[in-house]
Order: C-alpha cells, then structure tokens, then sequence
C-alpha cells in the first residue's frame, strides 16, 4: 500500500476497497512464492552466509549491558539464593567474629588483636560465604536423590538448568539472533562465514 500510495497515488485513491483488497492478496501469494526458495537456500546454506557464532560474540561484546541483563534475568533465582546465603552465613560468622571480639575485651590483653580481627575476619567470612554460596549454586553437578525422591541434592542453578536454557534461549533468539539483527550484521561487517 505505501508504495502505491507514493507511485501512483491517484490511481491507488482511485480503485475500489475490493480491488485494492484483491491486489494486496495477490501481491501477498506472489511474493511468498518468489521468496520461499531464496528461504529454503538461506536456511540449508545459513553458515556459509553468516557466522552466527562470531556474530553473537561481536553483539556482546559491544553491548555488555545486554550480556549483564540477560544473565540476570535468567539467573535471578540463583543471585537470589547467593544474596541470601551470603547474608546468613556473614551475620552467622559475625557472631562468631562478635564473641572473640568480647573474648579479647575480657581475656588477655592483646593490643594489637583488635586491629587484627577485624580485616582477618572479614577476609575469611567473605571468602568463605562467596565460596560456600557459588559451590551451593552449581554443585554437585548431577542429582543425589534421597528419601524416596522427596529430596534432590544438587546444585541451585542446575536443578532448574532445563527451564534457565529455554529462558536463555529466548532472550537469544528476541536480542541477537532475530532475522532484522542478522541483516543488520552481514550489511555492517560487509563479509560472509
């Protein structure tokens, strides 16, 4: 319609609604048959055409934002779980850097102890939370089954990697493997696979 309108705008505006209707319907049936073979040689010959591979490292890598967002929103589970094991465990080990902090106070006296505690202690609940929480995260790799399968011990991220795939999947497919961002890329880089 845009462009008969801007071709031959006078004889478009001239035409019965039935006739522009037939038009577009034949317009429709011919152009579905001249581009079904040019489709069916792009999706048999795809990797000679195009590097899809190299064309997804390239969109990442000049768009990390997109990389970032997309691990975020497939893992927000799993950040999640992280956030709130890391904020058990440092509160837990807290409380034990509270009670030597009180044992010093009240024990020997040790002048230096404070200044050491504080940053030796912070160094080794950091460590130890960010580590137990990424080990809880994606191991053990493959499922323990216990208790007549009511118990399944394994990694966070691993036990729900089916549904995290499709969900990666789509956001792929919707931000860097779509038909008009691979027309884009084969114009801009100007090279084939």
């Amino acid at each position: 319609e845009r462009i008969m309108v801007k071709r031959w705008p006078n004889m478009w505006a001239a035409l019965p609604a039935s006739v522009k209707a037939e038009v577009k319907v034949k317009i429709h049936e011919d152009t579905r048959k001249s581009f079904k073979p040019m489709h069916e040689d792009i999706k048999r010959n795809i990797n000679t055409i195009l590097d899809i591979k190299q064309m997804s490292i390239d969109k990442l890598v000049s768009c990390p934002k997109m990389m970032v967002d997309m691990f975020r929103q497939t893992g927000a589970r799993e950040l999640a779980f992280i956030t709130h094991v890391a904020a058990t465990m440092g509160f837990s080990l807290g409380l034990v850097q509270t009670g030597l902090y009180i044992w010093n106070n009240k024990g020997p006296d040790l002048d230096y102890f404070d200044y050491i505690l504080l940053p030796v202690s912070g160094l080794i609940i950091g460590y130890f939370t960010n580590y137990l929480a990424i080990k809880m995260t994606f191991s053990p790799i493959h499922a323990h089954i216990m208790c007549g399968g009511y118990v399944n011990i394994q990694g966070v991220f691993l036990k729900r990697q089916k549904e995290a795939s499709a969900e990666l999947a789509k956001l792929v497919c919707s931000q860097i493997i779509y038909a008009k961002g691979m027309l884009q890329y084969m114009l801009s880089t100007g090279s084939s696979a």
